[in-house]
Protein backbone atom coordinates (compact mmCIF):
# COMPACT_ATOMS: atom_id res chain seq x y z
CA UNK A 1 0.00 0.00 0.00
CA UNK A 2 3.25 2.28 0.75
CA UNK A 3 4.64 1.65 -2.16
CA UNK A 4 1.63 2.40 -4.54
CA UNK A 5 1.19 5.55 -3.06
CA UNK A 6 4.66 6.47 -3.03
CA UNK A 7 5.39 5.46 -6.43
CA UNK A 8 1.90 6.62 -7.58
CA UNK A 9 1.13 3.48 -9.52
CA UNK A 10 0.48 -0.14 -9.33
CA UNK A 11 3.26 -1.32 -12.02
CA UNK A 12 6.02 1.12 -10.70
CA UNK A 13 5.41 -0.20 -7.20
CA UNK A 14 5.53 -3.95 -8.27
CA UNK A 15 8.98 -2.98 -10.11
CA UNK A 16 10.06 -1.83 -6.47
CA UNK A 17 9.04 -4.77 -4.48
CA UNK A 18 10.34 -7.27 -6.85
CA UNK A 19 6.69 -8.94 -7.25
CA UNK A 20 4.45 -8.76 -10.13
CA UNK A 21 1.50 -6.36 -10.80
CA UNK A 22 -1.68 -8.70 -9.92
CA UNK A 23 0.58 -9.56 -7.13
CA UNK A 24 0.08 -5.93 -6.02
CA UNK A 25 -3.84 -5.52 -6.53
CA UNK A 26 -4.14 -8.69 -5.17
CA UNK A 27 -2.28 -7.75 -1.75
CA UNK A 28 -3.85 -4.22 -1.40
CA UNK A 29 -7.56 -5.90 -2.17
CA UNK A 30 -7.23 -7.96 0.71
CA UNK A 31 -5.45 -5.42 3.04
CA UNK A 32 -8.69 -2.98 1.75
CA UNK A 33 -11.17 -6.54 3.00
CA UNK A 34 -9.51 -6.75 5.83
CA UNK A 35 -9.65 -3.49 7.08
CA UNK A 36 -12.87 -3.05 5.60
CA UNK A 37 -12.36 0.41 4.40
CA UNK A 38 -10.88 1.53 0.62
CA UNK A 39 -8.13 2.82 0.70
CA UNK A 40 -6.86 3.55 -3.31
CA UNK A 41 -9.36 5.28 -5.62
CA UNK A 42 -9.10 3.09 -8.54
CA UNK A 43 -10.47 5.94 -10.70
CA UNK A 44 -8.20 7.75 -10.31
CA UNK A 45 -5.14 5.67 -11.13
CA UNK A 46 -3.67 4.85 -7.91
CA UNK A 47 -4.79 8.33 -5.67
CA UNK A 48 -5.59 7.17 -2.11
CA UNK A 49 -9.00 7.90 -0.71
CA UNK A 50 -8.92 10.39 2.05
CA UNK A 51 -9.11 7.49 4.68
CA UNK A 52 -6.14 5.84 2.91
CA UNK A 53 -4.18 8.71 3.00
CA UNK A 54 -4.62 8.96 6.88
CA UNK A 55 -3.44 5.79 7.22
CA UNK A 56 -0.72 5.76 4.88
CA UNK A 57 0.73 8.70 6.85
CA UNK A 58 1.04 6.39 9.86
CA UNK A 59 2.23 3.14 8.03
CA UNK A 60 4.95 5.16 7.06
CA UNK A 61 6.31 6.16 10.22
CA UNK A 62 5.88 2.49 11.05
CA UNK A 63 7.80 1.05 8.44
CA UNK A 64 10.04 4.23 9.32
CA UNK A 65 10.37 3.04 13.27
CA UNK A 66 10.73 -0.92 11.10
CA UNK A 67 13.87 0.25 9.59
CA UNK A 68 15.04 1.80 12.43
CA UNK A 69 14.84 -1.22 14.44
CA UNK A 70 16.22 -3.33 11.50
CA UNK A 71 19.07 -1.23 11.61
CA UNK A 72 19.57 -1.39 15.37
CA UNK A 73 19.15 -5.23 15.77
CA UNK A 74 21.65 -5.43 13.00
CA UNK A 75 23.96 -3.31 14.64
CA UNK A 76 23.28 -5.24 18.23
CA UNK A 77 23.97 -8.38 15.93
CA UNK A 78 27.59 -7.03 14.67
CA UNK A 79 28.02 -5.43 18.46
CA UNK A 80 28.40 -2.27 17.28
CA UNK A 81 26.23 -1.30 20.11
CA UNK A 82 23.84 -2.82 23.21
CA UNK A 83 24.86 -3.62 26.83
CA UNK A 84 26.58 -6.62 28.31
CA UNK A 85 25.87 -7.36 31.97
CA UNK A 86 29.39 -9.34 33.48
CA UNK A 87 29.45 -9.98 37.39
CA UNK A 88 33.09 -11.45 38.75
CA UNK A 89 34.66 -12.79 41.59
CA UNK A 90 38.17 -12.31 40.78
CA UNK A 91 39.05 -8.91 39.66
CA UNK A 92 42.58 -9.98 38.09
CA UNK A 93 41.55 -12.72 35.81
CA UNK A 94 38.05 -10.60 35.16
CA UNK A 95 39.27 -7.36 34.32
CA UNK A 96 41.43 -8.38 31.70
CA UNK A 97 39.07 -10.50 29.78
CA UNK A 98 36.80 -7.18 30.55
CA UNK A 99 39.67 -5.31 28.89
CA UNK A 100 40.00 -7.54 25.75
CA UNK A 101 36.38 -7.40 25.07
CA UNK A 102 35.63 -3.41 25.19
CA UNK A 103 38.97 -2.96 22.81
CA UNK A 104 37.41 -5.73 20.53
CA UNK A 105 33.91 -3.74 20.78
CA UNK A 106 33.89 -0.14 22.16
CA UNK A 107 30.30 0.29 21.30
CA UNK A 108 28.61 -2.41 23.57
CA UNK A 109 28.61 -0.31 27.23
CA UNK A 110 29.13 -2.74 30.41
CA UNK A 111 27.75 -3.05 32.90
CA UNK A 112 29.67 -4.36 36.20
CA UNK A 113 29.24 -5.90 39.40
CA UNK A 114 30.96 -7.68 42.06
CA UNK A 115 30.04 -10.91 44.31
CA UNK A 116 31.25 -14.26 45.29
CA UNK A 117 31.12 -17.52 43.16
CA UNK A 118 27.31 -18.17 45.44
CA UNK A 119 26.09 -14.67 45.11
CA UNK A 120 26.83 -14.77 41.04
CA UNK A 121 25.45 -18.03 39.92
CA UNK A 122 22.41 -16.93 41.97
CA UNK A 123 22.27 -13.65 40.04
CA UNK A 124 22.95 -15.53 36.84
CA UNK A 125 20.16 -17.87 37.54
CA UNK A 126 17.63 -14.72 37.98
CA UNK A 127 18.81 -13.37 35.16
CA UNK A 128 20.44 -9.99 36.93
CA UNK A 129 23.65 -10.31 34.65
CA UNK A 130 24.25 -12.02 31.26
CA UNK A 131 28.00 -13.62 32.24
CA UNK A 132 30.56 -13.69 35.21
CA UNK A 133 33.64 -15.02 35.68
CA UNK A 134 34.06 -16.92 39.15
CA UNK A 135 36.46 -19.77 40.71
CA UNK A 136 34.75 -23.11 41.11
CA UNK A 137 35.76 -26.90 42.34
CA UNK A 138 33.33 -28.70 40.47
CA UNK A 139 32.13 -27.38 36.50
CA UNK A 140 28.31 -26.43 36.91
CA UNK A 141 25.60 -28.19 36.25
CA UNK A 142 22.56 -27.13 33.75
CA UNK A 143 21.18 -24.70 33.11
CA UNK A 144 25.13 -23.21 33.29
CA UNK A 145 27.69 -23.86 30.75
CA UNK A 146 31.59 -22.77 32.37
CA UNK A 147 34.73 -21.77 30.06
CA UNK A 148 38.01 -22.60 32.09
CA UNK A 149 40.34 -19.40 31.90
CA UNK A 150 43.17 -20.70 34.48
CA UNK A 151 43.62 -23.76 37.13
CA UNK A 152 43.59 -21.79 41.25
CA UNK A 153 45.94 -23.27 44.05
CA UNK A 154 45.69 -21.53 47.79
CA UNK A 155 48.98 -19.60 48.79
CA UNK A 156 49.85 -18.23 52.31
CA UNK A 157 51.41 -14.54 52.45
CA UNK A 158 52.54 -13.19 55.60
CA UNK A 159 54.38 -10.35 56.95
CA UNK A 160 57.61 -9.11 54.94
CA UNK A 161 59.66 -9.52 58.13
CA UNK A 162 57.19 -12.51 59.08
CA UNK A 163 59.61 -15.95 60.38
CA UNK A 164 58.25 -17.73 57.39
CA UNK A 165 58.96 -14.98 55.06
CA UNK A 166 62.38 -16.57 54.20
CA UNK A 167 61.30 -19.82 53.31
CA UNK A 168 58.71 -18.98 50.66
CA UNK A 169 56.91 -22.30 51.41
CA UNK A 170 55.09 -24.01 54.03
CA UNK A 171 52.71 -27.48 54.11
CA UNK A 172 49.21 -27.30 55.39
CA UNK A 173 50.73 -28.39 58.86
CA UNK A 174 52.34 -25.76 59.01
CA UNK A 175 49.79 -23.50 57.60
CA UNK A 176 47.28 -24.19 60.58
CA UNK A 177 49.76 -23.84 63.16
CA UNK A 178 49.45 -20.26 62.79
CA UNK A 179 47.14 -17.56 63.56
CA UNK A 180 44.70 -17.88 59.80
CA UNK A 181 43.23 -15.07 58.66
CA UNK A 182 40.43 -16.60 55.98
CA UNK A 183 37.46 -15.02 53.73
CA UNK A 184 34.38 -15.96 55.60
CA UNK A 185 31.89 -18.12 54.44
CA UNK A 186 30.13 -18.09 51.30
CA UNK A 187 33.45 -18.26 49.31
CA UNK A 188 35.41 -20.25 47.01
CA UNK A 189 38.53 -19.44 49.22
CA UNK A 190 37.03 -20.75 52.34
CA UNK A 191 35.18 -23.62 50.38
CA UNK A 192 38.48 -24.69 48.66
CA UNK A 193 40.53 -24.20 52.17
CA UNK A 194 37.68 -26.61 54.16
CA UNK A 195 37.83 -29.08 51.42
CA UNK A 196 41.65 -28.65 51.48
CA UNK A 197 42.23 -29.25 55.36
CA UNK A 198 39.14 -31.72 56.06
CA UNK A 199 41.05 -34.41 53.27
CA UNK A 200 44.29 -34.20 55.26
CA UNK A 201 42.59 -34.35 58.01
CA UNK A 202 42.63 -31.07 59.47
CA UNK A 203 40.61 -29.13 61.46
CA UNK A 204 40.40 -25.15 59.94
CA UNK A 205 40.28 -23.18 63.13
CA UNK A 206 40.07 -19.37 61.66
CA UNK A 207 41.63 -16.70 63.89
CA UNK A 208 39.56 -14.20 61.72
CA UNK A 209 37.13 -14.46 59.42
CA UNK A 210 37.02 -11.35 56.99
CA UNK A 211 34.49 -9.87 54.29
CA UNK A 212 36.58 -9.69 51.74
CA UNK A 213 40.10 -10.68 50.39
CA UNK A 214 41.34 -7.34 50.36
CA UNK A 215 40.57 -7.11 54.22
CA UNK A 216 42.77 -10.51 54.20
CA UNK A 217 45.47 -9.14 52.78
CA UNK A 218 45.02 -5.78 54.97
CA UNK A 219 44.87 -7.73 57.97
CA UNK A 220 47.98 -10.13 57.35
CA UNK A 221 50.24 -6.96 56.13
CA UNK A 222 49.43 -5.73 59.73
CA UNK A 223 50.95 -9.05 61.62
CA UNK A 224 47.61 -10.56 62.51
CA UNK A 225 48.55 -13.65 61.04
CA UNK A 226 49.00 -15.79 57.85
CA UNK A 227 46.10 -14.99 55.27
CA UNK A 228 45.34 -17.27 52.57
CA UNK A 229 44.48 -16.04 49.07
CA UNK A 230 44.16 -17.66 45.67
CA UNK A 231 47.46 -17.39 43.74
CA UNK A 232 46.11 -15.22 40.90
CA UNK A 233 44.46 -13.05 43.58
CA UNK A 234 48.26 -11.93 45.24
CA UNK A 235 48.96 -9.43 43.57
CA UNK A 236 51.91 -7.46 44.61
CA UNK A 237 52.49 -5.74 48.02
CA UNK A 238 55.82 -5.60 49.84
CA UNK A 239 54.55 -5.43 52.56
CA UNK A 240 53.59 -8.95 51.82
CA UNK A 241 56.06 -12.23 51.43
CA UNK A 242 54.16 -15.07 49.07
CA UNK A 243 54.53 -18.65 50.61
CA UNK A 244 53.72 -21.36 48.37
CA UNK A 245 51.80 -24.12 50.08
CA UNK A 246 53.89 -27.49 48.97
CA UNK A 247 50.86 -29.54 49.46
CA UNK A 248 47.93 -27.58 47.41
CA UNK A 249 46.26 -29.02 45.26
CA UNK A 250 44.61 -27.15 42.01
CA UNK A 251 41.16 -28.14 41.93
CA UNK A 252 39.43 -24.93 41.40
CA UNK A 253 39.83 -23.32 38.19
CA UNK A 254 38.51 -19.61 37.47
CA UNK A 255 35.51 -19.64 34.78
CA UNK A 256 33.12 -17.74 32.51
CA UNK A 257 29.56 -18.66 33.04
CA UNK A 258 26.94 -18.35 31.83
CA UNK A 259 23.42 -19.59 30.99
CA UNK A 260 23.45 -22.26 28.66
CA UNK A 261 20.16 -20.93 27.10
CA UNK A 262 21.77 -17.16 26.12
CA UNK A 263 25.67 -18.35 25.63
CA UNK A 264 25.06 -17.94 21.80
CA UNK A 265 23.92 -14.43 21.96
CA UNK A 266 26.44 -12.45 19.94
CA UNK A 267 27.99 -10.12 23.30
CA UNK A 268 28.31 -13.40 25.55
CA UNK A 269 29.41 -15.51 22.97
CA UNK A 270 31.96 -12.70 21.99
CA UNK A 271 33.23 -12.80 25.78
CA UNK A 272 32.99 -16.67 25.69
CA UNK A 273 35.12 -16.59 22.61
CA UNK A 274 38.09 -13.91 24.31
CA UNK A 275 37.82 -16.05 27.74
CA UNK A 276 38.86 -19.46 25.02
CA UNK A 277 41.39 -17.52 23.38
CA UNK A 278 42.80 -16.71 26.95
CA UNK A 279 42.39 -19.91 28.47
CA UNK A 280 45.77 -21.46 30.34
CA UNK A 281 44.05 -24.26 31.43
Amino acid sequence: FVAVVEQRSFSRAARLLGISQPTVSLRLQNLETQLGLRLIDRRQGSTPTATGQGLYNQARRALTELDALDSFAREIGALEQGELRIGFSTPPVALSLIGAFRAAHPGVRMHLSQSNTFGLLERLRRSEIDVAVMTLRDAPEPPFTATPICRQRLVAMVQADHALARAGRVTWEEVVAEPLLVRAPPSMTHTQLDAELTARGLTLKPALELPSREAVKEAAAAGLGLGLVFDSELGADRRLAALTITDADDAAATCVVALQDIAGLPAIASFLDIARAQSRD
